[in-house]
């Protein structure tokens, strides 16, 4: 093969795999965060989220990352002389909404025993709930994500707590609190398109060979 053709299809092939390192180190990310510290049950509040600026370039995908946690805290009291063994069951509901659509809808269920003496017993339940994350890439649902304006996700909770027991006074509190996390995967506005890139590319190339064709004939 001709050497200086053999050259250029080397130097060629060298920077199309500059290109594909190039294009894989395009992507970006943008991480948006939003939370409501622990209250009171039940609850229903929004969290507003920044949707994705056009301007910063194309929006491939959107991840939504929920979790929270559903706590109860008190005393139980025993009203006679004897002990008595309690199974006190924490229950409740924690979830996620955007544009009226249910995200997550998490159930709880966490019983304990205990056994009440003359003593005053406290109770500490502490449950972290962590949701798989939703992940979006069809242009549809990314339409709702794109503006200039705000996400407003709907964080609700609600928990009971039921004792299986006569005879003990519970004093009893539930709270919860959330943590949202969206996060955009995006091409930046001013990266090249690879197709322009590699014309480029192969135009400097061409004027290199020929200009390695005009040193040969001179010399």
């Amino acid at each position: 093969m001709n050497a200086k053709l053999l050259s250029f299809i080397t130097a060629g092939t060298a920077f199309l795999s500059v290109i594909a390192m190039t294009g894989s180190a395009n992507a970006s990310t943008l991480v948006e965060t939003a939370s409501y510290g622990s209250d009171f049950t039940p609850i229903d509040t929004s969290l507003n989220i920044e949707q994705f600026n056009s301007s910063l370039g194309h929006l491939d995908s959107v991840e939504i990352d929920f979790s929270g946690d559903l706590s109860g805290t008190g005393t139980l009291t025993n009203k006679t002389k004897k002990p008595i063994p309690v199974t006190l069951d924490l229950t409740g509901q924690i979830g996620l909404q955007l544009n009226g659509q249910s995200l997550f809808s998490l159930p709880l269920n966490s019983p304990n025993n205990y056994t009440v003496t003359d003593q005053p017993v406290n109770v500490v339940q502490n449950v972290p709930i962590n949701a798989n994350p939703l992940t979006y890439t069809d242009s549809s649902s990314l339409q709702s994500f794109i503006g200039n304006d705000q996400l407003a996700f709907l964080f609700s909770a609600d928990a009971n707590y039921q004792l299986s027991a006569s005879n003990i006074k519970a004093d009893l509190t539930t709270t919860a609190d959330a943590y949202v996390t969206v996060i955009y995967n995006y091409t930046p506005q001013n990266t090249p398109e690879p197709s322009v890139t590699l014309g480029i590319g192969l135009v400097a190339g061409l004027g290199l060979l020929s200009q390695r064709k005009r040193s040969f004939s001179r010399a």
